[in-house]
C-alpha cells in the first residue's frame, strides 16, 4: 500500500541570541511554510498516500519527516531533515541529514521564475531522497506499517484494552498481532481514525492558505535578502583570507594594522545583515505582513463546534490547541462507551 506521511511544522530553530542572518519573525513563518513546500513536494513524487502537515508529530501516519531550519538567508538555505517510520523514532530512514541548495541572482531576474519560490529545488531534492530510501525497504516490512499505526492510534484510547496487540521495547514498537475484524471495539477505533484523520485533512487548506498569503510578501524578502547575503558571504571570505595572509607573515610589517582592517572587516560582515533586515523591515511593507505572520509557531483557526455521534465539543484556540483538543474529543465518546461502570 501507498503509505501515509506526516509533516510536522519544522523546528525555526531560532537561536536565544540576536544572529545576524536569523529573523525570528521570517523563521517561524518558514516553519509553516517549509512544512507545506515539504508535503507539496512528497505529492509531486507520487509514491505516497495521503501527505499531511500537522502541528507537530502527534498525528498519525506511517511516515514521519521532521525538518529543522539550518539557514535561509535569501541566497543560502539549509535543512536537517530525519524521518522515521510509525515503528519508534530508532527506525529512521534518514538521520539529521542536511540539505543545502544555493540561489543564484539570475532567479530574480528571469521571467520564467516570477512569482515561484527560490527555494523549491531543495524540498524535490529532499523528496527524492526519501523516495530512494522507500525503495530500499522490504515490501513484506511496509506492508505491517499501517496495522502498527492502527493499533498505535487504539492504544491512545484503549491500552488496557489493546496493548496486547503491540510489543514496545526501547520506544521501537513491533505487532503481535490483530484484533477480530468483528469486534466492535475495534470497529470503533477505526471509526475514530477516520475521524481524526478529517480532521487534519481540514487543516491542509489552513496551511495552503497561510503560505499563498504569504507568498508575494516573501518572495520580496528572497529578492531583497540574497544580495546582502552575498555581500555578507564575499565579506568574510575577504576577511578570513586577509587574517590568514596576516598570520603567514606574508605581510609582516603591516600585520597590526593589516589585523585591525579585517576584524572591523568581519564585524561588518556578521552586523550588517542584521542591519539590513531592519531597514527591510521600516522600508518595505511586506516586512510588517511576515512581522505579523511570523508571531506565533502554530496557526491561528477560528472557534469551531464538532461533532460525532453525537457528541458536541467546541474548539478554541490555535492549531495545536484544537488539534490536542479533537483527541480529547474522541476519548471522551471512547471513554463513555467502553469504560466499564464500576459499582461501589
Amino acid at each position: 500500500p501507498k503509505l501515509d506521511v506526516i509533516v510536522p511544522v519544522f523546528d525555526p530553530n531560532i537561536p536565544k541570541k540576536d544572529k545576524d542572518d536569523v529573523w525570528p519573525e521570517v523563521r517561524r513563518a518558514e516553519a509553516n511554510r517549509f512544512a507545506f513546500m515539504m508535503k507539496q513536494a512528497l505529492e509531486r513524487s507520487n509514491a505516497f498516500g495521503a501527505v499531511r502537515v500537522t502541528p507537530d508529530d502527534s498525528g498519525f501516519g506511517e511516515i514521519y519527516v521532521h525538518g529543522k531550519i539550518l539557514r535561509a538567508n535569501g541566497e543560502d538555505i539549509r535543512l536537517e531533515i530525519t524521518v522515521n517510520d510509525i515503528r519508534g523514532k530508532k527506525k529512521t530512514w534518514l538521520k539529521k541529514k542536511r540539505f543545502k541548495y544555493r540561489v543564484q541572482e539570475s532567479f530574480h531576474q528571469s521571467p520564467r521564475t516570477r512569482g515561484t519560490d527560490s527555494y523549491a529545488p531543495i524540498f524535490d531534492t529532499i523528496a527524492q531522497q526519501i523516495v530512494k530510501a522507500l525503495s530500499k525497504k522490504k515490501a513484506k516490512d511496509l506492508a505491517k506499517l499501517p496495522a502498527i499505526t492502527e493499533m498505535r492510534f487504539a492504544n491512545v484510547f484503549g491500552s488496557d484494552y489493546f496493548g496486547k496487540h503491540l510489543k514496545e521495547r526501547r520506544s521501537t514498537y513491533k505487532l503481535v498481532s490483530l484484533p477480530d475484524e468483528n469486534d466492535q471495539v475495534y470497529a470503533k477505533i477505526r471509526s475514530m481514525r477516520v475521524q481524526e484523520q478529517l480532521f487534519v485533512d481540514q487543516m491542509q487548506p489552513l496551511y495552503e492558505d497561510f503560505s499563498t498569503r504569504m507568498n508575494p510578501h516573501y518572495f520580496a524578502w528572497q529578492e531583497h535578502a540574497l544580495p546582502i547575503a552575498k555581500e555578507r558571504r564575499a565579506q568574510k571570505r575577504a576577511a578570513l583570507l586577509g587574517t590568514l595572509v596576516a598570520i603567514g607573515g606574508v605581510a609582516v610589517a603591516a600585520t597590526s594594522d593589516n589585523s585591525t582592517v579585517q576584524t572591523v572587516g568581519v564585524a561588518a560582515a556578521v552586523g550588517g545583515g542584521l542591519v539590513a533586515y531592519k531597514e527591510f523591515g521600516d522600508a518595505k511593507a511586506s516586512a510588517s505582513v511576515l512581522d505579523e505572520m511570523g508571531k506565533t509557531l502554530n496557526l491561528d483557526m477560528g472557534a469551531q463546534v464538532v461533532e460525532f455521534e453525537g457528541v458536541q465539543t467546541k474548539l478554541e484556540g490555535d492549531a495545536i490547541d484544537q488539534f490536542v483538543g479533537y483527541r480529547m474529543h474522541l476519548l471522551k465518546i471512547y471513554e463513555s462507551e467502553y469504560t466499564p461502570d464500576v459499582q461501589l
